[in-house]
């Protein structure tokens, strides 16, 4: 029963569920002296853990030389290399990123969904701009219009709005975050078409060194965060995610 709960948990992507019924099932079948069963629940034990964790790899070689003992072969539950990649869908506020049976239900957030972008085009580079698609183009004009008055005063509010941005998704405010992205973009969108901003005006980047601050800013929040749901997701996830002016996902 326990062996046959967590193949069940393993479908539903509830890894850690899987495990505590497998390492049951371990433990009942031992105390049967049922050794097949044993040694079949403990590679199955190995596959929730996943390939990245010690315990699994202990549990398998422990599996394996079972199994070798009692003339049996362990079926391959490795996942194919084709769904080695890190995979995720909407559900409803929140986002459910998989790989290999295991599964992190994270809150969303601007990032969450610049990620699903990138997951959903995987070895394909594209613009930041294009993700923070609320940032327009940035002008070619070299006349200023903004005296320095009114430079220093956008400054200050657009250094205002980024720290309240920043506050409100480490709160995981999303109505009040949508709120302030929405006033930020809009004065982004103001500051860009204002001729000068790319010539004499130096303070204010263009939009596309905008977009790419403020899109990698917003990556690296919602990989901290997938990370703290499930460190294995979060880890392959950093080493295959590329942010900069051009931001990719690379599953291999």
């Amino acid at each position: 029963m326990q062996h046959a709960l967590g193949v069940a948990m393993l479908t539903a992507g509830e890894t850690e569920r899987a495990a505590e019924h497998f390492r049951a099932a371990v433990r009942d079948n031992l105390a049967l002296a049922h050794w097949p069963a044993a040694a079949l629940s403990r590679a199955r034990l190995a596959q929730a853990l996943g390939p990245a964790s010690a315990g699994a790899a202990r549990e398998l070689a422990t599996a394996t030389r079972e199994a070798g003992r009692l003339g049996m072969v362990l079926p391959d539950f490795a996942a194919p290399a084709e769904d080695r990649r890190v995979t995720c869908r909407r559900r409803g506020s929140h986002w459910l990123f998989a790989l290999d049976g295991r599964s992190a239900l994270v809150e969303h957030s601007v990032g969450m969904g610049y990620l699903a972008t990138l997951l959903d085009n995987p070895g394909h580079e594209l613009t930041a701009v294009a993700l923070a698609h609320g940032v327009v183009a940035e002008t070619t004009s070299a006349q200023p219009v903004l005296d320095q008055a009114a430079t220093a005063h956008y400054r200050r509010w657009l250094a205002n709005l980024e720290a309240e941005l920043d506050e409100h998704e480490a709160n995981h405010d999303v109505g009040r975050a949508e709120q302030v992205r929405t006033e930020r973009d809009w004065l982004l969108g103001e500051l860009s078409a204002a001729a000068g901003l790319a010539g004499r005006v130096r303070e204010f980047a263009g939009a596309e060194e905008k977009a790419r601050i403020a899109v990698g800013k917003a990556i690296r929040r919602a990989l901290t965060r997938i990370a703290a749901a499930d460190a294995v997701i979060g880890d392959v996830l950093r080493d295959g995610v590329r942010t900069g002016t051009r931001c990719s996902y690379d599953p291999g």
